[in-house]
């Protein structure tokens, strides 16, 4: 799914008795957001379902705001 230029990414990772999903947003640029960027709330959404719309939204305007600062506070 997308959102404002950012893309939900699941990095499936299976072995032979189960499946995880990590939980990742790509940038415009198709770079990926850093780990240390993304909300925590986001990371830890349980690893067996993908994230809602409304979850990877709500990650995608933190990065946003987070980067902004970042850009803007020297």
């Amino acid at each position: 799914m997308q959102y404002r230029g950012y893309t939900y990414v699941e990095d499936l990772q299976e072995e032979d008795d189960n499946r995880k999903i990590f939980h990742e947003i790509q940038r415009e640029d198709g770079s990926m957001v850093e780990w240390s960027r993304i909300p925590r709330e986001f990371i830890q959404l349980s690893p067996y379902r993908s994230a809602t719309r409304e979850q990877f939204e709500k990650a995608v305007d933190e990065v946003i705001f987070h980067d902004f600062i970042s850009e803007n506070t020297g």
